[in-house]
């Protein structure tokens, strides 16, 4: 079973508790009393599974999330392997100093004019983490080929895909109701 799977998991889960919580509400053998404990125990029963499937779909998400952004990264910022140290350090001394997109942008389209591949990189990777997006579209612009990283790394900067998609997704029975069903807010 993926991590993934969990989500559908608590789909089923909450579908099966709200049939069963229907089941309590119409039984006329039980009191107000005996409904209201059974419909309280269901709820916990219910939100004490959904826990276990949220923390096992938030760690095997956090895990996908990790290794993509590690990927992304070998992928649009790593260093081919015999690249010389010392042009990496003056490489990431000069990104470092940059101050401004434009700035970052201009120095850019110099290094990919001479095909400095060394200090584009670490360019777009100041840029990235600066939020420059004129020096990103350049160097996306010569390197189509990894656009798709580059927009993974611009995304994580601009917004933890954690915490997005813990925004959109509600997992605990809620208010007003005997049970909230897991949903896309």
């Amino acid at each position: 079973m993926t991590w993934k799977d969990n989500l559908d998991r608590a789909f089923t889960t909450r579908s099966a508790a709200d049939s069963e919580a229907q089941d309590v509400r119409n039984n006329s053998d039980l009191s107000q009393t005996g409904r209201l404990r059974a419909l309280a125990e269901l709820t916990a029963v219910t939100n004490d599974r959904l826990d276990g499937l949220k923390a096992r779909y938030l760690e095997g998400f956090e895990a996908d999330r990790k290794e993509a952004i590690e990927r992304a990264t070998r992928v649009a910022l790593g260093h081919p392997a015999g690249t010389d140290e010392i042009s990496k350090r003056d490489a990431m001394a000069r990104a470092a100093a940059l101050t401004s997109d434009d700035e970052a942008s201009a120095l850019m389209t110099s290094a990919l004019r001479i095909n400095d591949g060394t200090l584009a990189r670490e360019i777009a990777s100041t840029a990235i983490d600066r939020r420059w997006p004129n020096a990103v579209d350049l160097y996306s612009d010569a390197k189509p080929s990894i656009n798709d990283s580059l927009s993974l790394l611009w995304q994580e900067g601009a917004t933890s895909a954690m915490d997005e998609a813990m925004d959109r997704i509600r997992w605990e029975a809620g208010p007003g109701s005997a049970f909230a069903h897991v949903q896309y807010a």
